[in-house]
């Protein structure tokens, strides 16, 4: 059988007939080199060194004996420098193998690459050799790098797991480089596997490839035949991911005629009569089309709001079970489920959201004032009884004197948000546990303890609400959002820090781990891993605080599984290091646990995930705008239809205009305000068109963009405010008069922001038209007033930090000034709405924030404010 002669870069060299080559016979080996082989040693000395990174120094420093061992065993020299993170090998005069030294040089490498001691000193061996394969020039996306990298490991390892056992070889993917060790066979596999995934070829094609030829060659028949026609081949399928056209074109048959002549519009109306008719006619007809298309659409509209008014088919409801009346009463049981019903009437009332607004909460803490009263006089009545009494109701009589004694009218306390958070916490879990602690099923009904109860009960009755577990919550989100927006210090936020102002008491330790588990409950493994970081700083930093005391172990104990939750079971190891000489079973099980989950890859240090308004959050901490921005801004005095009346009007951005004007309420008006506004608070909602479940239509929704409570006040119920729409008309020219029936704008809306409280970016128009009723849910008067025109928002008080409005996406920022109002057009000259008025409210860092809106409706507007005569037309307003 001839050969052909190769082609190429062989060309010119004879053909090899492979019937004159050696066959290797099974199980043979490479001789290896003894001593007796070198006796005299080797001529000169070689050396090699690596450098290591500094994450590696404090494993390298610990094995670091053992592998000199080891290398000394082969007579070869090893040394440490951790000053230049460095490692070196160099051979000795007694060392005989002239290829350890490159061995020992491969061990080193491997070292510095993360492998652990215990497979990187495999390499020593004989059979045994290892591979560096960098795999971060093959690919230059780093987020495609990412993924084809985490392709090769697999879900859970698994595919890393995979290879290692087909090629023999021990794989470790660490950046951008795969370390591989293993006989020399399987480390070719190796490097096969990892260049096809980072080309983009699946690993599970090469992993087929590789089961098929591990079964292949345990059959002596077909070792020495060609394996092709068994092993699968998979073809690239590059499929286009352009997206078709909905209408393909069908492609005409070719034909040499030209195409019919397009009837002209003359033609068009020949044939259907129009042409023979009058202008007037014409006219008269697209009239009479117009009002028919939209009769139409009106008739399409109150169908549609027609079945929000249908009534859901009722279901008739399931028979009742009739209970079996037993004659055997238990009178003790009887007693007992009496007495906890009673207990409960004091607790279970009107539920209503506290932490929504702060005016709640100082009539909360107002109230808790005579709660500490009621109870001094229970323990002076049990103390003279000559009872005892619990030391968790003496306990917690303390420390409840010490956190209200500096408090005062409560103004200044409720105004940080820390405070806010010490007081929702006080009443649903401090006090809570004290309740119970009084009233338990088996303590007896004494005359102290009807008194304090009677108290309770009257407590209750003038709140008409308890806080329950849904306001600590919300605080705990407050707290959350205030440390994420405005980026504070951790460990001073949680010690009461904000600014320059600084809360009563720090949050306790249990305040911070009720505050990580809402976030816990709310997926938020950032923020919760963050303040356990913070909270077990400050326990193992306080001065003469033990490191193995059950509240630090504790919060060890949340912190590592935080951290393993995460994705670092490597950090949860080393948090509960300090904690395993205890001989707690617990902790041990954790270790044992965490350590079963350690990967070889060390993950990526966590960072926050990115904001959702990144703008928004941007201007609530300080301006955007650019000096140069900032320098065309002006303050001047407006004239108004007064001749001796100005406004003092600060221009905050020009396109679109937003503008702050200062001093246009008075003090007594103010006070009218937030007094009425006080009695007739209710959670503010969020405007959303949404489906029920039977299809009927619903407006407003709850929703926690929105933390504040809203009243509606209107002047015919409060005469008084006429001056306030008289001071709007006389400023911008619109009509702010509010009517019954088709009114010029709406009540006024006043709102009290609570803890943290705030309105995430938002429009204020609704795109109504003026006539055609709007959703069912308005009222009479402005159910057919059109469209929200303009804005104004009074600012009734000053707030010491956060609160301002912004407005994203004109980069501009009105911050809070008593007396003042904030105003703006919604909707441009030529009718359309403006989607550059996109603002929101910040979140109150500090202080208390009153405000009332008036939105101006199109009704009423039409002689006041004309259109454009463009459609780019603007606003001719002031400037100075």
């Amino acid at each position: 059988m001839d050969f052909p002669v190769n082609k190429g870069k062989q060309k010119g060299k004879k053909a090899v007939n492979p019937e004159e080559l050696l066959e290797v016979p099974d199980g043979w080996k490479e001789p290896g080199i003894s001593k007796e082989q070198n006796p005299h040693g080797m001529v000169s000395e070689s050396s090699f060194a690596t450098l290591f990174p500094k994450y590696r120094e404090a494993y390298i420093n610990e094995c670091w004996p053992l592998v000199k061992k080891t290398l000394a065993d082969h007579n070869i020299k090893a040394e440490l420098d951790l000053v230049e993170g460095s490692m070196t090998v160099r051979t000795t005069k007694k060392t005989w193998d002239p290829y350890i030294i490159v061995k020992a040089r491969d061990l080193l490498k491997l070292l510095a690459r993360s492998v652990p001691y215990e497979q990187a000193v495999r390499v020593l061996e004989d059979e045994t050799a290892c591979d560096i394969i960098k795999i971060g020039s093959l690919t230059r996306n780093k987020e495609r790098f990412v993924k084809r990298r985490q392709r090769l490991i697999g879900p859970n390892g698994s595919t890393l797991k995979a290879i290692e056992i087909l090629t023999d070889c021990y794989v470790l993917v660490q950046g951008n480089t795969v370390s591989a060790l293993g006989p020399y066979k399987g480390l070719r596999e190796v490097r096969k596997i990892v260049e096809d995934t980072m080309k983009n070829i699946h690993p599970i094609y090469n992993i087929k490839t590789l089961m098929i030829k591990k079964e292949l060659a345990k059959d002596p028949e077909l070792r020495n035949e060609n394996w092709e026609r068994f092993l699968p081949k998979f073809k690239s399928k590059n499929i286009s991911k352009r997206k078709q056209p909905k209408k393909k074109k069908i492609k005409k048959p070719y034909t040499p005629f030209p195409p019919p002549q397009p009837e002209s519009k003359v033609d068009k109306e020949l044939a259907s009569g129009e042409y023979f008719l009058k202008p007037h006619q014409k006219k008269a007809k697209i009239q009479q089309e117009k009002k028919e298309k939209q009769l139409k659409a009106v008739q399409k509209s109150q169908e549609k709001r027609a079945k929000a008014f249908v009534a859901p088919k009722e279901e008739s409801a399931p028979p009742k079970k009739k209970q079996r009346v037993t004659e055997d009463v238990n009178v003790e049981e009887l007693k007992k489920k009496i007495k906890k019903s009673q207990v409960s009437i004091v607790l279970s009332v009107v539920y209503c959201d506290l932490f929504s607004a702060l005016c709640k909460l100082q009539d909360l803490l107002r109230e808790e004032e005579k709660l500490q009263l009621s109870l001094v006089r229970y323990i002076r009545s049990v103390e003279e009884s000559g009872q005892d009494i619990p030391e968790e109701i003496t306990r917690f009589f303390e420390s409840l004197k010490t956190k209200r004694q500096n408090i005062g009218d409560g103004t200044r306390y409720i105004e940080h948000p820390v405070n806010d958070f010490h007081l929702l916490y006080r009443f649903v879990v401090d006090w809570q546990s004290m309740f119970n602690n009084i009233w338990c099923q088996d303590c007896e009904e004494t005359e102290a303890a009807k008194d304090f109860n009677f108290t309770v009960q009257l407590v209750s009755k003038r709140l008409g609400l308890w806080p329950s577990t849904y306001d600590l919550e919300g605080a705990s989100n407050a707290l959350l959002r205030l440390w994420r927006v405005y980026k504070l210090d951790l460990d001073d936020f949680i010690d009461g820090r904000i600014l320059n102002y600084t809360a009563d008491q720090p949050l306790s330790t249990e305040e911070v781990l009720a505050v990580t588990s809402y976030a816990d409950a709310t997926k938020d493994d950032y923020s919760e891993m963050k303040w356990l970081e913070a909270l077990y700083r400050r326990l193992t930093t306080q001065g003469g605080k033990a490191n193995n005391t059950p509240e630090v172990v504790r919060v060890g104990r949340k912190l590592a599984a935080s951290y393993y939750k995460s994705g670092f079971p490597k950090k949860a190891i080393l948090t509960l290091e300090p904690f395993q000489s205890l001989g707690n079973r617990g902790i041990n099980r954790d270790v044992a646990f965490y350590q079963s989950s350690v990967s070889t890859t060390d993950r990526a240090p966590v960072t926050a995930p990115p904001p959702k308004d990144p703008v928004y959050e941007a201007l609530c901490r300080e301006n955007q705008k650019t000096p140069l921005e900032m320098s065309k801004l002006r303050c001047f005095l407006r004239k108004t239809a007064i001749p001796y009346y100005r406004a003092k009007e600060e221009v905050a951005n020009y396109e679109p205009r937003i503008s702050l004007f200062h001093d246009v309420i008075s003090p007594s008006l103010i006070d009218l305000l937030k007094s009425v506004a006080s009695k007739g608070f209710s959670r503010s909602t969020v405007f959303l068109e949404e489906s029920g479940p039977n299809g009927e239509v619903t407006y407003g929704k709850l929703d926690n963009v929105r933390i504040s409570q809203t009243s509606w006040i209107g002047t015919d119920e409060y005469p008084q405010l006429t001056k306030l729409e008289n001071t709007i008309k006389l400023i911008t020219g619109l009509s702010a008069e509010y009517r019954t029936f088709r009114s010029h704008s709406e009540k006024f809306q006043v709102l009290n922001y609570g803890v943290g409280g705030m309105y995430t970016v938002h429009y204020d128009y609704m795109n109504y038209m003026v006539g055609v009723p709007s959703n069912p849910s308005d009222s009479e008067d402005i159910r057919t007033s059109g469209d929200r025109v303009a804005t104004w928002m009074f600012y009734l008080n000053d707030v010491k930090a956060g609160g301002a409005t912004v407005f994203p996406e004109a980069k501009a920022r009105v911050p809070v000034v008593k007396g003042g109002a904030a105003f703006w057009y919604n909707v441009k000259l030529n009718g359309a709405v403006d989607p550059r008025t996109l603002h929101g409210g910040c979140p109150v860092l500090v202080g208390s924030k009153w405000v009332s809106n008036k939105w101006i409706r199109e009704e009423g507007q039409m002689a006041r404010r004309l259109c454009g005569l463009t459609e780019d037309a603007v606003e001719d307003l002031p400037t100075s």
